[in-house]
Order: C-alpha cells, then sequence, then structure tokens
C-alpha cells in the first residue's frame, strides 16, 4: 500500500526543514544533530553540520567577481547566531589540532624564507630592546621568581638608559610619539633645566604630565619642589654640554607639536 499523498508531503516537509540551510531555526538544527548522532554528538559533528550548511551557499560561479562579495555576505548575515557559532568551531579545532600544529612548525622549519624573515623579526625586536632579549624555548620553565628578576633588570637598565641620555643632552624619549609629554617636558628640562607642571595651559593635561613626570621620577631623574621639576644635580653635573639645544630633526618634530607654543 503506498503511503498517502498528504503524508508523504508531511515527511518531505520535515525532511526539508532538517537540511541544514540559513536562517533554520535553533529547534531544528538540535533536532538535526539528534538525528545525525543518535549516540551522541563527536568532535567531528559541527564540522559535519556545516558542511551540509555551506551546501546552501550561493554558487560563486553564478555570480561577476564585483557581485560575489556582497551576495555571500547576505548570505552569512542571513545565518542565526547559532549557526554562526556552530560554523566557527571546526575552524578553532583545525587551529588547537596538535597534529595539524606540529605539521605547520615542521613545515616552517624547512622554509628557509620564513626562517629568514624569522630572523629579521628577532634581530628588529632586539635591537629595540635596551637588555639583551632572552630566546624563547617552550621546553624550558621560566619560575615566576625568575620572570619578577628579569622584569627587575628589564626596569633598572631602561631607567639607566633615561638617566644616561639626560646627563648627555640627549632627549631619552625620541622613540615616543612627539605628541608626547614625556618628550615634551624632557624637552623642556634639557633646554630650560626646569618644568612646572602646575601651568595654567596645562589644566587639561594634568593627567598625561602626570604621567610623564612619574616615569621620569621612577627613573630617579628628576627632583620636585612644589609644582616644580627640575634634573637631579648628579645628572646636571654629569651634563656633556650645558646648553644643548635640540637637533634639528627634534626641532622640527617639535615645531610641528600642537603644544610647541605652550611650551615656549
Amino acid at each position: 500500500m503506498s503511503e498517502h499523498p498528504v503524508a508523504a508531503v508531511a515527511a518531505h516537509s520535515k525532511i526539508a526543514a532538517l537540511q541544514p540551510h540559513s536562517g533554520q531555526s535553533d529547534a531544528d538544527v538540535n533536532r538535526w544533530f539528534r538525528n545525525k548522532y543518535p549516540g551522541g554528538l563527536t568532535n567531528k559533528s559541527p564540522g559535519a553540520y556545516a558542511a551540509e550548511l555551506y551546501k546552501s551557499k550561493p554558487n560563486r560561479d553564478d555570480y561577476s567577481a564585483a557581485d560575489w562579495e556582497d551576495v555571500y555576505t547576505g548570505w552569512y548575515e542571513s545565518l542565526t547566531d547559532l549557526q554562526k557559532k556552530i560554523l566557527g568551531i571546526p575552524k578553532r579545532n583545525r587551529q588547537n589540532d596538535p597534529e595539524r600544529k606540529a605539521k605547520e612548525k615542521a613545515k616552517r622549519a624547512r622554509n628557509p624564507e620564513y626562517q629568514r624573515e624569522l630572523a629579521e623579526k628577532r634581530q628588529i625586536y632586539a635591537a629595540t630592546k635596551s637588555d639583551p632579549v632572552r630566546p624563547y624555548r617552550r621546553s624550558v620553565k621560566v619560575t615566576a621568581e625568575q620572570r619578577r628578576a628579569e622584569r627587575k633588570d628589564r626596569n633598572d637598565i631602561a631607567r639607566q638608559n633615561i638617566r644616561d641620555a639626560l646627563a648627555s643632552g640627549r632627549n631619552p624619549f625620541t622613540n615616543e610619539d612627539p605628541q608626547s609629554f614625556k618628550w615634551l617636558i624632557a624637552d623642556r628640562l634639557l633646554r630650560e633645566g626646569s618644568f612646572n607642571m602646575a601651568a595654567e595651559e596645562l589644566s587639561e593635561h594634568a593627567v598625561d604630565v602626570r604621567r610623564a613626570y612619574e616615569a621620569l621620577r621612577v627613573a630617579k631623574a628628576v627632583s620636585r619642589k612644589g609644582d616644580t621639576i627640575t634634573l637631579r644635580p648628579e645628572i646636571v653635573a654629569t651634563r656633556v654640554a650645558t646648553d644643548v639645544m635640540p637637533e634639528e630633526d627634534e626641532m622640527d618634530l617639535l615645531k610641528r607639536n600642537p603644544f610647541y607654543q605652550m611650551f615656549g
């Protein structure tokens, strides 16, 4: 006996509703997983749903290159939040797969161009640091005490570099943004020997001025009396020249600075 036409249509509608497609209800998504994996979900379950869902994506060959991006974006935006989350799971699983990571690492190790670029990046990074860069080795465990000691050493060297630069008449913050208050205050100290943190024109920048002062204070580079800060006597005593002006490129930066008039 053949199936009743109405029952056949109803059964077909239920099957179609379960077939992954954009905008599918969360209830039908859950039913699809239960039907597909009656024994329980596996790590591959999201990938299986994603593969079926992508079948509902428009065919790229049916559109021009200029139209495809809008067409695909429209399809993706028509997905529900649950569907978007499911699509992201397989990608994360692949990225976190230990076997895949090992293969990619081995592939990079065999790539001379990658190794050359990596060596250049390490050289550039090392050149920006004032202390030796400890090579990263995954197999070497560094204790919290060692990290604290390394951090203290880095800070001590950085602070010594600030004092040495000021003592030789150089601005220690030349790598900062030209609008940095650290750069501007250090420049003012080198040119005039003092800086008034309570100047009226600085009232709107009190927080930035305070941070700049703290950077100099912790480096033991300045003394403070009231709102006036000056270079510490030992730094002034070791200045290579007492009337050091900014170098030409630094002066150009200063003149282009919107706070130039403020600093005189």
